[in-house]
């Protein structure tokens, strides 16, 4: 019966980890969106540099704190690393992309490129959405093949 308990509860948390980097995916991505919201505000009413709008944003994802750490040591004289776990390399060439064209423009520019890639990043919200709503599965799924397993070692 250990087994089956032991199986069961491994299965399930392997599940919980896939579901918890799926919502962490969702959340990166609702963040941007926010930054970008942000960015805009501080640029067009504020007239703020860039680097005061990004040493006081405050968003909730972690990753995202990090890589706007990255960027701002980048802007210090340092190199842009996008080492972020969450995402795809194709995902991370644009958000480094994303980071590496701010604050590279005039003001008008600046804001069409931040609507531009607000779009980008809410169409990944979408699909990042879609996954994250299959995470109740991941959990169930988790935990049946863990239940198999001790079955199978019984």
């Amino acid at each position: 019966i250990l087994i089956l308990v032991f199986g069961t509860a491994g299965g399930c948390l392997i599940g919980l980890g896939i579901a918890k980097r799926s919502l962490e995916r969702t959340d990166y991505y609702r963040s941007l969106i926010e930054l970008c919201a942000q960015i805009e505000a501080g640029i067009s009413f504020k007239e703020e540099k860039l680097a005061d709008i990004l040493s006081s944003v405050e968003v909730s994802s972690s990753a995202l704190r990090r890589d706007i750490a990255n960027y701002l040591a980048y802007i210090g004289g340092g190199e842009l690393n996008m080492d972020n776990k969450l995402l795809s390399d194709k995902e991370r060439a644009e958000i480094k992309g994303f980071f590496s064209r701010l604050g590279g423009f005039d003001v008008e520019t600046q804001l069409n490129e931040l609507e531009r890639a607000k779009a980008m990043f809410e169409s990944r919200l979408d699909i990042a959405c879609r996954k994250s709503e299959k995470s109740s599965s991941y959990i169930k799924l988790g935990s049946l093949f863990g239940l198999l397993a001790g079955i199978l070692l019984i």
